[in-house]
C-alpha cells in the first residue's frame, strides 16, 4: 500500500512540477527581455497606489519610457471602485498611460509595467505582469 501511494504521488508530483519549472523558465526569460525606467524596482513600484500624484509615481520610478493619451476612456473599465465612483460609471475621461518598462526584443514577451493617471494627475490604474 505505502509503495502504491509513493508511485501514486509521483506520478502526479513529476507533471506537476515540471509545468512551474517551465513557467518559471518563461517569467525569468521574459524579464530579461525588458528594459526598465532608471528607478524602477518591484518595492518602488508595490508603493504605487490609486490616487497618487504624478510627480510622485515620477520620483519614485523614473521617467516614462513612453506615454500614451487617451482622450476618452471609459470609466466602467477601471479597475479601482474608488475611481469608478468618482467619475461616475457611464463617463469617459482623459487617461494618460505611462510605460515605466519596454520590450528589448519586440518579438518575444516581456514584464508589462503600466501606470495610468487621470484627469487630476493622479493615478487612476497600475498594471504589472508578463505579456503573452
Amino acid at each position: 500500500m505505502k509503495r502504491y501511494l509513493v508511485i501514486t504521488f509521483a506520478a502526479i508530483a513529476l507533471p506537476i512540477g515540471g509545468a512551474f519549472s517551465l513557467l518559471w523558465l518563461f517569467n525569468l526569460s521574459s524579464v530579461r527581455n525588458t528594459a526598465y525606467s532608471e528607478r524602477y524596482s518591484w518595492v518602488s513600484f508595490a508603493g504605487v497606489n490609486y490616487g497618487l500624484p504624478r510627480a510622485k509615481v515620477i520620483e519614485a520610478l523614473g521617467a516614462p519610457l513612453s506615454t500614451t493619451t487617451y482622450s476618452s476612456y471609459p470609466v466602467w473599465a477601471l479597475r479601482s471602485e474608488d475611481a469608478r465612483n468618482r467619475y461616475g460609471r457611464d463617463n469617459s475621461i482623459p487617461v494618460e498611460s505611462a510605460m515605466f518598462s519596454m520590450p528589448r526584443d519586440s518579438k518575444q514577451d516581456f514584464h508589462w509595467v503600466e501606470v495610468s493617471f487621470g484627469p487630476e494627475g493622479t493615478v487612476l490604474d497600475t498594471f504589472n505582469y508578463i505579456t503573452d
